[in-house]
């Protein structure tokens, strides 16, 4: 006859202190191998949106750190100052797109809009004014003629500061500063675009650049600069840096005034 063997059961007291230890024991081992025992998405995904947000992060750091803009009363200069030296050296001249600001490097390139007329015009600072409270900009005679700007209107000044984030001009010659009268102005890689015309004259890159918005206005073109890191850089009377206009190699509505400059 077969012996039967009874199961050994513990006191209840032991039972408690057994599961007790059970617990005690799981938790210590998931802490230790550090088991994450939550439903996470695949590396893959988890890793490209980390690095989504650190671009979009780096992308609004940099844009905020070096848009300039600035809303205020406008004036320009009159007739009796044609042919005076300005605060960089340069002369003054009515026909040419200059102006005066209190705070601007000299040198850089400042779209200016006036809300009243929806015009805007672009122009380089060579001097420093106006020396009144009251209002924040200069323009020359020719700018205040193309923006309708003769009896002193509120205006919109915008610009970029590269200074403010380029280490050196190797990194900064990369990029391009852009201008359009549908956009506020941008830094933007300088791959990103298609080079029509080159000069070395301001006045005379602007000039053109009003033609072709004057004539084809359902296309869009962007006035380029060079970024200079280098605060008040100037070179006595004569123009800095080297201006472009071009538009974005994406853009395919550009191409017949690709085919008309060659």
């Amino acid at each position: 006859m077969p012996i039967k063997i009874q199961a050994l059961r513990l006191p209840g007291f032991l039972r408690f202190f057994r599961r007790q230890y059970m617990l005690l024991a799981t938790i210590i081992f998931c802490l230790f191998f550090q088991i994450d025992m939550s439903v996470a998405e695949p590396d893959g995904i988890e890793d490209e949106k980390f690095i989504q947000n650190i671009q979009i992060a780096e992308d609004e750091d940099f844009d905020k750190a070096i848009y300039f803009e600035q809303r205020g009363k406008s004036s320009w200069y009159h007739n009796r100052f044609h042919n005076r030296k300005t605060s960089n050296g340069e002369r003054y001249h009515k026909e040419k797109f200059t102006a005066a600001h209190k705070t601007l490097p000299f040198g850089t390139v400042v779209k200016v809009s006036n809300p009243q007329n929806n015009k805007a015009v672009f122009v380089r600072v060579n001097d420093r004014g106006p020396f009144t409270k009251r209002k924040i900009i200069d323009l020359s005679k020719s700018a205040a003629k193309s923006l309708g700007a003769f009896n002193n209107p509120q205006v919109l000044v915008q610009t970029v500061l590269p200074e403010k984030m380029f280490d050196c001009q190797e990194e900064a010659a990369n990029y391009f500063i852009t201008f359009s009268y549908e956009e506020n102005p941008e830094c933007s890689l300088a791959k990103n675009f298609t080079i029509l015309l080159e000069y070395d004259d301001f006045d005379a890159a602007v000039e053109e650049f009003a033609k072709i918005r004057k004539y084809n206005k359902s296309h869009r073109a962007y006035l380029l600069t060079t970024p200079h890191i280098d605060p008040d850089f100037h070179d006595d009377e004569k123009n800095t840096g080297k201006y472009y206009i071009g538009y974005k190699t994406s853009s395919l509505n550009m191409s017949y005034l690709d085919t008309f400059y060659k």
